[in-house]
């Protein structure tokens, strides 16, 4: 995603700091980009009651859905971005470190947010680990890419600890074509869903919900979904896409319905 300034586009990364970011999210396309996926979040994922939840990155305008309920909620943002204050008005529950350096225990939180965060990360590599470290032994993590980055990022898990329980293909129905006719048209991506250890035992997996989903059928890991298109596109006040790789609900429903212990609340 690029800079945006006064409405306008400028070459550089959104979120090369905090202001950056917030002076995306205060304008039009960052505001309907913001309120559309909390609405897909909390139509899929309506309760962190009880739990502890973090954010990493510029994940204020996300966190605001579970911070009344969750036991604690706070928003870090990498010492690269720097510090942004969360949220106004009332007590902080915001800070600033080094993002391979948390300043939390081991096994601390229940879920883990990462906006913005791993792509300006100056080492993905140690943030990840970090992730391990303060994700309870029950967590999981899902990774979506292209093969322009999925293979190092699976490589990466893998060294820091992470097992990988299955890599999903997302094979696109309606994907885009190579104009220039040099290679093949790019009609897949690769989702890596990890638990923290070899050893873990205890993992989310709704294997009846994603039965009843696909026709009484075992869900298998090469998904066919159509490109996001049409109304589900976020569009700004101009009428341009809010961001270029957006992904179909469909694919985020059916990641959310394999992991949410809420599946009551979930619409199939």
């Amino acid at each position: 995603m690029r800079r945006q300034t006064a409405g306008r586009d400028i070459d550089r990364g959104m979120t090369a700091d905090a202001h950056l970011a917030a002076e995306f999210y205060g304008s039009a396309r960052g505001a309907v980009t913001a309120r559309v996926l909390r609405e897909r979040l909390v139509s899929m994922w309506p309760s962190a009651r009880g739990e502890a939840v973090l954010g990493i990155g510029y994940s204020m305008p996300y966190l605001r859905l579970w911070r009344e309920q969750a036991s604690r909620c706070i928003a870090l943002t990498p010492a690269q971005i720097g510090a942004a204050r969360w949220p106004p008005g009332v007590p902080n529950l915001s800070c600033t470190a080094e993002e391979d350096c948390l300043p939390f225990a081991d096994l601390t939180f229940d879920r883990i947010l990462l906006v913005h965060g791993l792509e300006n990360a100056e080492n993905a590599r140690r943030l990840l680990r970090e992730v391990w470290r303060v994700l309870k032994d029950d967590g999981a993590l899902w990774v979506i890419g292209s093969y322009h980055n999925i293979f190092r990022v699976g490589s990466t898990l893998q060294d820091l600890g992470y097992w990988i329980l299955n890599d999903v293909v997302w094979r696109k129905s309606n994907p885009m074509p190579n104009f220039k006719g040099t290679r093949f048209a790019n009609a897949t991506e690769t989702l890596i869903w990890a638990a923290r250890s070899r050893g873990q035992k205890r993992y989310t997996f709704n294997y009846d919900a994603l039965k009843t989903a696909n026709d009484d059928l075992q869900m298998r890991s090469d998904w066919l979904i159509p490109l996001c298109t049409g109304e589900e596109r976020v569009k700004d006040a101009d009428g341009n896409k809010a961001h270029p790789t957006q992904k179909p609900e469909a694919l985020l429903h059916r990641v959310l319905l394999q992991l949410s212990q809420k599946l009551k609340a979930l619409t199939l």
